[in-house]
């Protein structure tokens, strides 16, 4: 199919869509919706039922290499930089900043807000930090092989659902099944390279069933890991969706201007700026009202460029901050290397 280096800027540009739809989704919820009555739109729907199983699973699959190549504890010391630092050093700014602008500076409501932060927001990259450690400690005792992943989500399952714990009882077979993909990469790209006309048929096919069934009881958000009906929609759905979409994307890439794939792997390389902004960016934004709601027209014009434009700035904003190794270190866990651009969500480096 591609050599190495055209696969990973193949991942660059799945990441900047993926990103891009993260963005556009937030922008349907707190913009056109208000954060009321979101789950029913048939565009949220559709961007929801596969992009956060996609991006974990690319995450799994790019985190082969450095799961392979490091110890469990150096690979657990760095994506604690990588990814827990930034959560606690946003969270402190955001709560004071809060506190501030509610006026409300007692010890007991910035402990409050900051637990709040801690535990809710991000919930991304605390799945991902928990599904890298998991892996990394099969690896470990040599049993990040089929048998011994498939025992360690059923241990997972296990786990009471406290706080985001189902997020990543979602997330975590994804994260899974990218690993277990990058491990037999040379096979994988033949099987797909011959059978690509049949996947996407039979990948369509299913999505199209998935998204009819899907309602709003299947999200993760409104059921958790509760109901067996909408876990197991959740689970087959996120599947058969992200192959669909790995099949488009790829025509996309394979036809897109040099110009167009240019811009969107590098918004998938500075996925990680633009996540964690994007955050914080609708926290406050939902503090507001919008002339513009329920405007279909706008869902399918307005709003899309709108997301390409913010996810644009966004990055400029996260590449800015590598000026500074402080700022780049605490608040994106990455270590300042001048103007460019990290180079992965979920570096190998």
């Amino acid at each position: 199919m591609q050599s190495i280096n055209q696969r990973n800027q193949f991942l660059d540009y799945t990441k900047g869509i993926l990103i891009f739809l993260v963005v556009y989704g937030h922008i349907i919820q707190y913009v056109a919706y208000n954060g009321n009555g979101f789950f029913q739109d048939p565009v949220f729907k559709a961007i929801y039922i596969f992009h956060m199983p996609l991006f974990m699973a690319i995450s799994g699959f790019i985190s082969f290499s450095s799961i392979e190549k490091s110890t469990f504890f150096n690979i657990t010391k760095k994506r604690f930089f990588n990814l827990i630092v930034p959560i606690l050093s946003w969270s402190i700014l955001y709560s004071i900043t809060f506190c501030l602008i509610e006026k409300e500076c007692t010890m007991h409501s910035f402990i409050r807000y900051l637990t709040n932060n801690i535990t809710s927001n991000f919930w991304f990259l605390w799945a991902l930090f928990m599904s890298i450690i998991t892996i990394a400690f099969l690896k470990r005792f040599n049993y990040d092989k089929l048998y011994g992943i498939v025992l360690s989500f059923c241990v997972v399952l296990l786990i009471p659902d406290k706080g985001n714990i189902p997020l990543f009882k979602y997330t975590f077979p994804f994260f899974c099944i990218g690993y277990l993909l990058a491990q037999q990469k040379e096979h994988l790209e033949l099987e797909v390279a011959n059978k690509s006309k049949l996947l996407l048929t039979g990948a369509l096919f299913l999505t199209i069933s998935s998204y009819l069934l899907w309602n709003t009881k299947t999200y993760i958000y409104v059921s958790g890991m509760t109901n067996f009906w909408s876990v197991t929609l959740r689970y087959f759905t996120g599947f058969v969706a992200s192959i669909l979409v790995m099949q488009l994307v790829w025509k996309f890439y394979k036809f897109s201007s040099k110009s167009f794939r240019w811009f969107i792997c590098e918004i998938g390389k500075g996925s990680l700026y633009i996540y964690i902004l994007q955050t914080y960016f609708f926290t406050f934004a939902s503090k507001f009202q919008y002339p513009l709601h329920h405007n279909f027209l706008f869902l399918l014009s307005i709003y899309p460029m709108s997301a390409f434009l913010l996810s644009f700035c966004l990055l400029q904003i996260g590449n800015f901050s590598e000026r500074n190794a402080l700022v780049s270190k605490l608040l994106f866990g990455r270590v300042s290397s001048g103007n460019q651009s990290i180079k992965q969500f979920n570096s190998n480096s």
